[in-house]
């Protein structure tokens, strides 16, 4: 039983209870990796454009925010890459869609990188 605006970690996953209706997360590691994502390509995107944008005349603040944002989407899509690999016992998946498409991208941005 989850107390009343609780949370309940067991073998299944999380059990969240907010008072209007209880949630069962079955496997938070890939929450992890979903919210890491979306922070790092959506959030920190955001401000990439922006800086790359709109802060012409700033140019030192300009490469500084852009550096540091760059480092932390870069650092949060590692993380969130090994998460899923390690929820995945080390094992490409390619039996979701959603799947083959992150290992594509994930070849494409090492490409893009060197």
């Amino acid at each position: 039983m989850i107390p009343e605006g609780g949370c309940l970690i067991d073998d299944v996953g999380y059990k969240l209870d907010l008072g209007v209706f209880p949630l069962t997360f079955r496997n938070p590691p890939i929450l992890v990796h979903g919210y890491f994502m979306w922070f790092a390509w959506t959030i920190f995107a955001v401000v990439q454009l922006w800086t790359g944008r709109y802060l012409v005349h700033w140019w030192k603040w300009r490469v500084i925010i852009h550096s540091v944002s760059g480092g932390i989407i870069a650092l949060l899509t590692v993380i969130a890459a090994f998460v899923i690999l390690a929820v995945e016992r080390w094992h490409l998946n390619w039996h979701h869609i959603h799947s083959v498409s992150g290992h594509i991208y994930t070849v494409l941005g090492l490409l893009l990188v060197i």
